[in-house]
């Protein structure tokens, strides 16, 4: 770090710019040498392609403007580097009990807590992660509705740009938030969770795989994991890891039992207890009036 410095470049219109810039003696001392400039970034989007809103960008890409004139902006010569940013696909489906596909659910996504937005497609049938607070924020959408038209054909919806770039595996949580028309959602929702493990065989920094794993807990009747583990990429760094399917139900009966649910039932038991007492006690008190009428002078405990 003694050897440079670095500051934000405010003479160009991209706030990402930055100066590297040698100190006199570095330039002396590395004079010949090839010099390798590494910086780590964070991704704030996965950007919709405009022409195609099918599609997302996944490229990052570098200009590096290079000089020994301290004025760079009168002599240089500039380098492009390209790199393609690693992220995962999975589509979602929802069906009745017997696989039939169904339209109107919806779900919540987050993690650690934190709700995560998308870009939605025009038809309806992709939705693209959007960093929170980022220029597409404003346009973004809080939650997925699963399932799309496609002219009288139900179809799964398609969930691009999970765990973009991450170092370590990332778990995301659904959260069935409403059930399609006629269907129970029920007072514990359907919820599973994703976790997106990226992989490095070669050791070499790049993301050449991806490991997927879906945890329906007491769900596991109504999530089917049709997710595989994958160990190349789409297209450019996207990986797709398959397909969740997530049922419904008419019939309270299928929904897992909970506590709620036996809370109910012991509270109906001691409801019948207490009435049976009142019963016991209403016997006690008649006799002893009819005790009385008779003239007995005995008394009950």
């Amino acid at each position: 770090a003694s050897e440079y410095t670095q500051a934000k470049n405010t003479t160009t219109e991209d706030s990402n710019d930055f100066i590297v810039a040698l100190t006199p003696a570095a330039l002396i001392a590395h004079q010949g040498e090839r010099i390798k400039l590494t910086y780590d970034g964070v991704i704030t989007s996965l950007k919709m392609d405009t022409a195609d809103d099918d599609a997302h960008t996944t490229l990052n890409t570098v200009d590096l403007d290079f000089s020994n004139n301290p004025n760079v902006a009168d002599d240089k010569a500039r380098l492009t580097d390209d790199v393609n940013l690693y992220d995962v696909k999975l589509d979602i489906e929802k069906t009745d009990m017997q696989t039939r596909k169904l339209l109107g659910a919806r779900f919540d996504v987050t993690v650690g807590g934190t709700k995560i937005k998308f870009i939605k497609s025009a038809n309806g049938d992709q939705y693209t992660a959007v960093k929170a607070g980022s220029a597409q924020d404003a346009n973004s959408v809080d939650s997925i509705s699963v399932g799309y038209d496609d002219n009288g054909t139900v179809k799964p919806v398609t969930i691009n740009g999970l765990a973009a770039d991450n170092s370590g595996a990332t778990v995301y949580t659904f959260t069935e938030t409403q059930a399609p028309e006629g269907y129970i959602l029920g007072a514990n929702p359907v919820t599973f969770t994703v976790t997106l493990t990226p992989k490095d065989a070669n050791s070499d920094g790049t993301v050449d795989g991806v490991d997927a794993a879906v945890n329906a807990g007491t769900f596991g009747n109504f999530v089917v994991n049709g997710t595989s583990n994958t160990n190349a990429p789409v297209s450019g760094h996207e990986f797709n890891v398959g397909q969740v399917t997530v049922k419904n139900t008419k019939n309270i009966s299928d929904l897992p039992q909970t506590g709620g649910t036996i809370s109910k039932a012991i509270g109906a038991a001691l409801a019948t207890g207490a009435f049976a007492t009142l019963l016991i006690v209403g016997v006690k008190l008649r006799r002893k009036q009819m005790s009385d009428e008779n003239g007995s002078t005995s008394s009950m405990a």
